[in-house]
């Protein structure tokens, strides 16, 4: 009995944080993707892109290759709006206006929560270029171009409305708002700064939702 029991509780461990199944293939409008129902059938590969081509390149942390000719570079970059191998779903950030190619999607209940590159209008949401240093953990160093390309920032991307919030320790507290346990959890977090705690939380939150 006490073995069944400790394989329950595994079962629901594994599954909490378990996301949406999306069909593999490339979805060309938000539409779609809400539907999981991808419409092109471009032949393409996931690629995991190295820490050196985003330094050189920029961008987001996986690309679409095409596999044939019928498939260009431009299309994988520009038209579609997200592509799924089956396991996951990986949002084109060239169309949330946060620099190209893809970031994999870590929770989709009510938000899409992922991370992704500098906004193009970082202005827009209240960020100077001369406080990105300090924000989710110190550089060490000056910012140079290819440490600015390497920065990764929380997203939830409302499923809704498509409302897009860069999530940061400016406006945490309003985002948790509505979840105190959680709120309370992230604030008592010795790392609560860096990113990859703030996503955690954001899962664990959006989980919730």
């Amino acid at each position: 009995m006490k073995r069944i029991l400790i394989a329950i509780i595994l079962i629901l461990s594994t599954n909490s944080y378990s996301q949406n199944k999306y069909q593999k293939g490339i979805y060309l409008t938000f539409e779609e993707i809400l539907q999981n129902k991808p419409s092109a059938k471009y032949n393409v590969e996931l690629e995991k892109r190295t820490e050196g081509e985003i330094k050189m390149n920029g961008g987001n942390d996986y690309q679409l290759n095409a596999l044939d000719k019928s498939t260009n570079r431009s299309q994988l970059k520009k038209d579609v709006e997200a592509y799924s191998d089956g396991e996951n779903l990986y949002l084109n950030c060239k169309r949330l206006k946060l620099y190209s190619w893809y970031s994999k999607v870590r929770s989709d209940k009510k938000y899409f929560v992922f991370s992704a590159a500098l906004p193009e209008n970082y202005k827009d949401y209240g960020i100077e270029l001369s406080e990105l240093s300090n924000m989710f953990g110190a550089i060490s160093g000056a910012l140079s171009g290819m440490k600015l390309a390497l920065l990764r920032f929380p997203y939830i991307l409302d499923k809704t409305n498509q409302k897009l919030t860069l999530v940061s320790s400016k406006n945490i507290d309003e985002i948790f708002a509505n979840d105190k346990i959680i709120l309370e959890k992230y604030n008592q977090d010795i790392e609560k700064n860096k990113m990859e705690t703030i996503l955690k939380y954001l899962v664990e939150w959006n989980e919730k939702q």
